[in-house]
């Protein structure tokens, strides 16, 4: 029963941010090149909150007719007794993990296929355009013109693969060179879940919980991806800002 714009908020904010089990797997591994990692993480995925809304909000403003007439319908119970809950549930749950991990499989596979297509015919790989479509928001960040390049390069692994392996190059790197300043406004700007494969597993979950609004879930699948990726980078920006090299 949610506005379109709440939907698209929601979707927004799944991949703008990381869950805490995540939080503590990235802060362990670039411990060793970034202070305080575990801190930067944590409030990079607080700010990681109204950024998303906000972003989402730009793109799919809210419709205040639609929030008036929305209200907070009274639902009806889903089980009749605490036995069917626990069998209905069970083949509920088992059956939204069989559609992520399909989705995820897809969305990878995918991405290895337009690689496999565009490498021979070019000699660019998906991540190395996005790479470059990333330099002028990694320089917009406030990252400096001679280590942009390598942030942005970053970014798009983190866009076309995940944020786990961008993490985990910046951890083996060191950086790459980066400066203290630079590795800290990449970390926050790499706290999401903003990628191809990520889209797969949130339009999957979503439309197996809510069928009814599936074909509105996949349309919105990448137009969230755009605008979690704008705040993550606002998020990179924040540091930017507020620690001027």
């Amino acid at each position: 029963t949610m506005p379109r714009a709440e939907l698209f908020a929601v979707m927004v904010a799944g991949l703008a941010t990381i869950s805490g089990n995540m939080l503590v797997v990235y802060a362990t591994i670039i411990a060793p090149v970034v202070p305080d990692a575990a801190g930067q993480l944590l409030a990079a995925s607080l700010v990681g909150a109204p950024a998303s809304i906000l972003a989402a909000m730009l793109m799919i403003p809210p419709d205040p007719a639609a929030a008036v007439a929305g209200g907070e319908p009274e639902m009806p119970p889903l089980y009749d007794s605490s036995m069917e809950a626990i069998v209905r549930g069970t083949a509920d749950g088992l059956q939204l993990l069989l559609g992520i991990m399909a989705s995820l499989i897809v969305f990878v596979a995918l991405v290895a296929l337009l690689d496999m297509i565009l490498q021979p015919l070019t000699g660019l790989t998906l991540r190395g355009v996005a790479g470059w479509l990333m330099w002028p928001l990694a320089f917009a960040m406030g990252i400096p013109a001679a280590e942009a390049a390598t942030v942005a390069s970053s970014l798009g692994v983190k866009l076309v693969v995940n944020e786990f392996v961008s993490y985990l190059e910046l951890a083996t790197s060191g950086g790459a060179g980066l400066s203290e300043r630079s590795r800290v406004i990449l970390t926050w700007a790499l706290c999401g879940f903003t990628n191809f494969a990520s889209v797969g597993i949130m339009v999957g979950g979503m439309s197996l919980m809510c069928p009814e609004r599936r074909g509105e879930i996949v349309r919105l699948g990448l137009p969230a991806l755009a605008a979690g990726t704008i705040a993550c980078c606002m998020m990179g920006a924040t540091v930017g800002l507020l620690s001027p090299g």
